[in-house]
Formats: structure tokens, sequence, C-alpha cells
């Protein structure tokens, strides 16, 4: 092992548990120097689940430090050495228990000294509730503070707006971000906002998320709107300005999710349907609602329809569970169809009810090399309790002789029903799908794809 040279010892270090790493220091001085070495240390995760003192001292540096602050309290030389340590993490998780103002401190201490340190690319912080006003808004300043990042994850809301905008108030940013998730809320707007409007120029992806409050943010979407880089975008469908989006060139992902929509604030879905109206370079669609967003499925896929220069490739859909009032949805989506020459890959998931299965079957029957010429892909969970019955049913064995091209994908809890009544299920054939069947659990999800003009 003397003969062999440091690049390959450090190598074989990399394969070494962290206990083993450290003990090797006791070997001889040419292993306690190598073992100290960056590349024996920059692709390891250390989670906090008992004292990682020794890993903070000695470590130059570490791919993930994952924190719990309920842990925090067990050792008394932890926190010192989060605030201390020269170990320079790449990526930093801090979950912040309701252990204290103290601790959300040392949280905070922490992402200050891996900011300082100058490696830290990734942040993501979960804060329960229990915390002080101040407390929250000293966090997220020293989030907002933190430079060279490039991802960034928070999930807090109980902030008081006023305190966080003083918190920010003489903050300086460098713009770095390229990927940004927050819950949007009243107490959390002004710093989604610093961050968003900050790092402008540089961010690529945007997750906002949290309480219907989204419905009265008036101050977000124009910033969106500005962002040269923004290609993917997640946040609710009652965002008021939404429409300023459509002016984003490089936007090619958008998810809306309709769950916080209510009849009293669908007028806020206005802006959402403009969108879909006038973006040209959208590539991707996700949309996912509840019961009380079946009306809002309707405005957004005609706005689809009117939009006659949309570049859409896919569209994916979660409609409403088990909802009997998915067909005027499906109608909706059958008329966009035709303007939506581009589409590639359709996904309907929770079209589960019997109520919608003539709907679909007209759905099935609609996609047509004409109406639909770019279409290769279709995924769906068929409306019926036999899914069997209904692969031999008219409906899709129409669709498949019409679309040699296309590819269709079942999702599917129960694929035969076994009633003796049945025609479909008593003929025996698809082994492979009953067997699937008899081996997966009740909450399992079966899958079977099939391909146009094959028999079944």
């Amino acid at each position: 092992m003397e003969q062999l040279p440091d690049h390959a010892v450090l190598r074989m270090l990399q394969f070494l548990d962290v206990t083993s790493l450290l003990t090797c220091r006791l070997v001889c001085r040419r292993l306690g120097d190598l073992v100290l070495n960056a590349d024996a240390w920059r692709h390891r995760t250390v989670c906090v689940t008992t004292c990682a003192c020794p890993e903070l001292r000695l470590a130059p540096c570490l791919q993930l430090l994952d924190i719990k602050s309920d842990k925090l309290s067990e050792s008394s030389c932890l926190p010192a050495a989060l605030v201390w340590t020269r170990c320079a993490v790449a990526k930093l998780h801090l979950r912040v228990a309701p252990a204290g103002d103290l601790m959300a401190g040392v949280a905070t201490a922490a992402i200050l000294r891996q900011a300082g340190l100058g490696r830290l690319r990734s942040l993501v912080v979960h804060v329960r509730a229990g915390l002080s006003d101040s407390v929250h808004a000293m966090l997220l300043a020293a989030v907002a503070s933190a430079r060279g990042l490039e991802e960034v994850e928070v999930d807090v809301t109980d902030v008081v707006p006023g305190l966080m905008a003083i918190s920010l108030g003489s903050t300086a940013v460098t713009p770095s971000l390229k990927r940004f998730e927050c819950v949007l809320a009243e107490g959390t707007e002004p710093f989604v906002n610093f961050i968003l409007a900050g790092h402008a120029d540089t961010l690529e992806t945007v997750r906002l998320y949290g309480a219907p409050f989204s419905a009265v943010a008036t101050s977000t979407a124009p910033i969106l709107a500005r962002m040269a880089q923004l290609r993917q975008l997640t946040c609710y469908v009652t965002m008021l300005g939404l429409e300023a989006v459509a002016a984003c060139k490089a936007l090619r992902v958008l998810k809306l999710c309709l769950s916080s929509c209510t009849r009293e604030d669908r007028a806020a879905c206005a802006g959402a349907v403009e969108v879909l109206r006038r973006a040209e370079n959208l590539r991707e669609l996700n949309l996912s609602g509840n019961a009380a967003t079946a009306r809002v499925f309707v405005e957004l896929f005609q706005a689809l329809a009117l939009n006659t220069r949309s570049r859409l490739e896919s569209l994916k859909i979660r409609l409403p569970y088990r909802h009997n009032r998915n067909g005027p949805s499906l109608r909706a989506l059958i008329s966009a169809l035709p303007s939506l020459a581009a589409l590639q890959h359709l996904h309907l998931r929770y079209v589960t009810d019997t109520c919608a299965k003539q709907v679909v079957d007209d759905l099935m029957l609609a996609i047509t090399p004409t109406t639909a010429p770019a279409l290769r892909r279709v995924q769906l969970e068929p409306p019926a309790l036999c899914v069997h019955g209904w692969l031999h049913g008219d409906a899709f064995q129409t669709a498949m002789a019409r679309n040699p091209l296309l590819h269709f994908t079942l999702d599917c809890f129960i694929a035969y029903c076994r009633d003796t009544a049945c025609k479909a299920c008593t003929q025996g054939c698809h082994a492979v799908l009953l067997g699937m069947e008899e081996e997966s659990d009740d909450s399992d999800c079966m899958e079977e794809s099939y391909t146009g003009n094959a028999s079944v």
C-alpha cells in the first residue's frame, strides 16, 4: 500500500463509511493526511441524528448536511459545531421543529456560516409552527442574504408581513438562483417577491404553493412576467394577474393547481384562462383540481381551443377523483383537441366515474390522425369497473384501428370484473393482465400498454 499513489488511496477511502474513515487517521501519518483530503469527503452525506461534531470539526467538505432541530438539544456541543465549523457543504437541509427560538437561531447561524464558506449551492428549510414572528423573519432574512445559492426550498407560513419586509429592507442580492420553491401566503409574500425580483435574471424553475391566499397575491405575477429565463412555473390558478405570465417567451412548462379554487374566487381564474389563450411557447401543461373546480376545467379547455398558435406537446390532467361532473370537462377537451396540432402526449387521471364512460368513449373516437396528427401516447384510467371489458369495447377497438402509431397506456386497479355475465371476461384472454391483477395488492395500480392495430 505504501507504493500506491495518493489518488488511488483516496479512491479507496471514498468507499469507507464515516466511522471507518475517521479511524484511519490513527493508522499512520500518510493516511491521517489523506483522510482529511477534500476528495474523501466531497461526495458524503451526513444526517444529524446523533452527535456529528467529529465530522463538522474534521471534514473539509460534504455534499449534504441534513439537520433536524429536535436533535440539536440532544448534544450541547452540536450547536457550537454548526456555527463555527469549517466544513463547507454543497447542500444544507434544515428541519426546524418547534424546539424553541434558540434552536431556530442556531439554524439561522448555520445558514450564514455555510454561505460564508462559499460552497453552499442548495438550501432546504422546513419550519413547523411554534416559533416567534421575529425568529421566523430572521430565518428567512438569512436565506435571502445567502450568496451563491442555485436551489432554495422554503416551507414556512407563520410570518408577519410587515416584520418580514423590515427584515429584508437592507439585504443585498446577487442573482444566482435557478430553482425556487416556497409557500405563498400572506406572511411570506414579501419574502417570495424579494427572492423573485432579486434573482429574476437567473431563475428557471419556480414553484409556489400553499393556502388560497394566492387569490389575492396581486404583486407576484408581474415579477414572474419579467423573468427572462423562467422555463417552469407551478402555482395556483387563482393567482391574480397571472395573465402577465403569457409574455414569458422562455416558459415551457406550466403546472396549475385548482385545489384552492372555490365558487367565490372563480373569477380570479381569468388570468390563467388568458395565459392558455395567449401563450405560444408552452410545451407542457399540467392541470389538477377537485370537485369545486369542474367548471374551471371547462373554461381552461375552452381557452386552449381558442389558442390557434399553440405548440403544446404534453397535456396532463388530474380530474376530480370519482366526481360525477367530469363529463363537461372532457367534452370541452374534445372540442379543444383539433386546436392542439402539436400535442404528442395526453395523460388523464381519475376518470373513473361511470357517468363519464360515454364521454370518454367519445374522446377515444375523437382521436384520429386528422384531429390529433402529432399524438403518439395516451395514458388514462378507464372509466369502467371492468377494464378488460372496456378494452373489448367498440370505442377502444375503433381508436386502435384508426391510429396505428398511437400508444395507449391504461392505469387500473381492477382489470377483470370476474362477472360470469361479462362476455369479455369469459373469453379467458389476456393472461398477462390477469396475472398482474392476481399478483398486485389492493392498493397497487396496474399498468398495461397497447399500440394501434394490436388485436385485443
